[in-house]
């Protein structure tokens, strides 16, 4: 039976603070973790009881707790501080520093967050928590979101990649995602490096005709990793959001990813993996998406390259392969409605070429090749070559890669 299935009823209009209150304090509670909170909530017939919530905080902790997964599930801030709930209530004005509790300031802190403008707190018995996370098999009970809680709602495709991709799988992950949006797909990853912040500029590209993102955090919502995605995220809140189950101040933390990845999975009705080298995170939420009976699809690339290796795995493991927007498009969009016409194309650099250029385009093939293998392959003089690719260059037609090779750009045939 699915959690959907046995979790507590959904309300039928947003909670009142005292109920949200509740599922805060059962989130935050030093001694409960996700997984023994979602077996809890199992049992009620609504938001958790205040006396449910006392009862289990002075529980024996199953046996499966004290593991090490299990403390990584939890990754609470308040974790190993004695905190006892005795009662929830609203933050008490009058109420000075020694008698407030540290489950007492995080709860304050949590309530005046959600109060901020674009900013929410989705219990699972709230009508606007997605639905699509309902049927985890380890819910989140509770989550933070920045921007449009509806966007998580939508029918959604995600795309993941390696952190240190390639030029040219960057571009064909936010020229892929453009495509997506334009035909209203919400866009999920989850705000890396790399493919995911790629993805996330792609779709954002298509804001003005209706296109959306989602990004699955594996931090606090008060916190945006990698830094340098600060902007990105404050874009993606107009037509998007944020989301993430952790408390507010959690940092970045390498057990924490799996956890997101399995979001990214369960949001998304299929997943399209970019580059992803031999043991990538992104071969997770592909493996957790396929779990949870969504498409999986893997692009391939060179045999040279180690950021193939994860891809052509996923294709020996039976994943869809997709060389076009349009292959994810013909596996998904059958039943949906969504806005009709085949995906853009990005142009060919092979059309009407000239013999000298196609000599070129022979001698450059799909990978990341230095100047003097090019010189090598065409047989051209220095001055000629170099004109040539200054000139595709400029035109976007090919990039340079930071080591200074030169390569086609994504999606250029």
């Amino acid at each position: 039976m699915s959690p959907a299935a046995t979790l507590c009823p959904i309300a039928s209009a947003p909670l009142d603070q005292a109920a949200l209150l509740r599922w805060l304090a059962l989130t935050l509670h030093p001694r409960i973790s996700p997984a023994h909170a979602v077996r809890t909530v199992a049992q009620w017939q609504g938001a958790p009881p205040i006396s449910a919530l006392h009862d289990i905080a002075h529980e024996p902790a199953p046996a499966a707790q004290g593991s090490r997964e299990a403390s990584n599930q939890a990754s609470l801030p308040l974790q190993g501080q004695d905190a006892e709930l005795e009662t929830v209530q609203p933050p008490a004005e009058h109420h000075s520093g020694r008698d407030r509790t540290p489950l007492d300031r995080a709860l304050e802190r949590a309530v005046k967050w959600s109060e901020l403008p674009q900013h929410s707190l989705l219990a699972y018995s709230d009508p606007r928590y997605p639905d699509r996370l309902r049927h985890l098999h380890d819910p989140p009970l509770l989550i933070y979101v920045c921007g449009q809680p509806e966007a998580l709602s939508q029918a959604s495709v995600a795309l993941v990649g390696s952190r240190g991709a390639t030029h040219a799988g960057c571009e064909l992950a936010a020229s892929w995602a453009h495509a997506l949006a334009m035909q209203g797909w919400c866009v999920v990853s989850g705000l890396a490096r790399g493919i995911d912040g790629a993805a996330h500029r792609g779709a954002l590209a298509s804001i003005h005709e209706g296109g959306s993102t989602v990004a699955v955090m594996a931090t606090g919502a008060d916190r945006i990793y990698p830094p340098r995605h600060r902007a990105l995220a404050r874009q993606m809140m107009t037509r998007g959001a944020l989301l993430t189950e952790l408390p507010l101040g959690t940092p970045s933390q390498r057990f924490q990813f799996p956890r997101r990845n399995r979001l990214v999975a369960a949001l998304a009705r299929g997943v399209v993996v970019v580059e992803a080298a031999a043991q990538s995170g992104s071969l997770i939420t592909a493996r957790l998406a396929a779990e949870l009976g969504r498409e999986v699809f893997a692009v391939p690339g060179s045999v040279y390259s180690p950021l193939s290796r994860g891809c052509h795995a996923l294709l020996r493991e039976g994943a869809t392969l997709a060389e076009s927007v349009e292959d994810i498009v013909r596996e998904l969009d059958g039943s949906l409605g969504l806005r009709g016409g085949p995906a853009p194309r990005a142009a060919s650099l092979a059309v009407e070429a000239s013999p000298l250029e196609q000599k070129v385009l022979k001698a450059l093939g799909y990978d990341a090749v230095t100047l003097d293998t090019l010189l090598q392959r065409s047989k051209l003089e220095p001055g000629t070559l170099q004109a040539l690719l200054l000139d595709w260059e400029l035109a976007g037609r090919v990039v340079r890669t930071p080591d200074g090779r030169f390569q086609r750009r994504g999606g250029v045939g």
